[in-house]
């Protein structure tokens, strides 16, 4: 039997450590500050994807409600680390580095957010495919088209978008999005006839395999009487974060306000990429010789994807004024629910970019790699930190919201969201 090797045991310690912090309202007593109190996918027709029959499954089998829940959330949480671990590693070709990535995409705000604070089983598992689709895109467009196993960077790419379509459609509308401004920006490289022909291949098998989803999901939404959140009225550029919420993202309420709050007001980039962003930019402007290298360039075409996504989840972008152009743009922006749902990409691409700098740290030496190391665990935490105190000492548990008595089985329970 192979034994470890100390880096291989350091890895499998760090990423056990974080999985306990990961997973910490499985064994607390109540979620803290949850937006929703209702389990809906036991009397809810027409389950959008085979994930979230686990709960499901489990519920039949004779386990309570939260428990099912629970469970299921510790599998996103296992599957989220070990993928996105893998994939980052893969990119940039070094563990460490990708453990980095890894540490900033599953501590994300975001992430944490749709953990902690929504519940949202659907997102959650999208999580747990998107480095599965980053991984994908990034062989194809940096891998020579006249590689032998070229064609094997549709695999995780079609896994990945086919993962995100049966997890959560709002989500998948987005990335589907991101895939064709990609292509778009890349276009020397996107036509080339290989990559053309694989990235074709991998979005046509995807929309075979989603057509049961999709068609009817299409259909209900032209029809204009299926909408995910209207949020109270209002409109979806009116649900977009301030630019203050996304630079400052630790907000608190008020502990004396007793009407239901509206948790968005914590989501924002998180601390790790606002100072990558700052300092990728500040390194950009002051270098004087300009390195032409493809590392860098792959690092400044994420950095800058990472700050466009942000820059669409505010009020600074226009979707007033792009959701008078018609009712198609209209419907669909209504069925993605809410602005800040663009942070996915940014994390993303935020998170390979950190993967990519890492391993350019470890040419370095491995004190630079352990100062990197320590930089983006105090960012981590510290993020982690004063989103968890704006949620915890700042916003007491609401007693306003109530869910329905078939539906609830313990006073803070996880909900479904597509």
């Amino acid at each position: 039997m192979k034994s470890w090797n100390r880096r291989q045991k350091n890895i499998l310690f760090l990423g056990l450590v974080l999985l306990v912090f990961l997973s910490m309202p499985l064994y607390m007593n109540y979620l803290p500050a949850p937006e929703r109190l209702g389990i809906f996918f036991l009397e809810t027709d027409g389950i959008r994807g085979p994930f979230l029959r686990l709960p499901l499954f489990l519920h039949k089998m004779g386990l309570g409600i939260q428990a099912c829940c629970k469970i299921s959330v510790f599998c996103i949480n296992l599957a989220c680390l070990a993928v996105s671990f893998f994939c980052f590693s893969e990119v940039s070709g070094n563990c460490y580095a990708g453990f980095a990535g890894s540490f900033c995409y599953c501590f994300s705000v975001y992430y944490i957010y749709i953990n902690m604070v929504r519940g949202s089983l659907g997102e959650m598992t999208a999580f747990a495919f998107l480095p599965l689709y980053g991984l994908g895109l990034w062989r194809l467009y940096t891998w020579p088209p006249q590689e032998k196993g070229y064609w094997k960077s549709g695999i995780p790419l079609g896994i990945g978008l086919l993962g995100i379509w049966l997890s959560c459609i709002p989500v998948a509308f987005i990335f589907s999005g991101f895939t064709l401004l990609t292509a778009l920006l890349l276009a020397p490289r996107t036509f080339r006839r290989r990559t053309f022909a694989v990235l074709a291949l991998s979005v046509c098998a995807v929309m075979v395999l989603t057509a049961g989803l999709t068609i009817p999901y299409t259909e209900k939404m032209l029809s204009g009487n299926f909408y995910a959140d209207t949020a109270a009225g209002n409109s979806f550029a009116a649900r977009a974060l301030l630019p203050s919420q996304l630079l400052l993202p630790f907000q608190g309420n008020s502990n004396y306000d007793h009407e239901p709050q509206d948790h968005s007001g914590h989501i924002g980039l998180g601390l790790p990429f606002l100072i990558f962003i700052m300092l990728w930019t500040a390194r950009e402007f002051l270098e004087k010789k300009k390195s032409g290298s493809s590392v860098r360039r792959q690092i400044r075409f994420l950095t800058g994807l990472c700050a466009f996504s942000a820059f669409l989840c505010t009020t600074a972008f226009p979707w007033r004024l792009l959701a008078q152009s018609g009712w198609p743009f209209r419907i669909l922006t209504e069925h993605i629910g809410y602005p800040w749902r663009f942070l996915a990409p940014a994390v993303l691409s935020g998170s390979m970019a950190v993967a990519l700098y890492g391993e350019q740290i470890w040419k370095t030496g491995k004190k630079a790699m352990a100062f990197f190391l320590l930089g983006v665990t105090v960012c981590n935490v510290l993020s982690g930190i004063y989103l968890m105190d704006s949620l915890l000492y700042t916003t007491e548990p609401n007693p306003s919201y109530e869910a329905e008595p078939r539906c609830q089985e313990a006073e803070f329970i996880f909900y479904i969201s597509e």
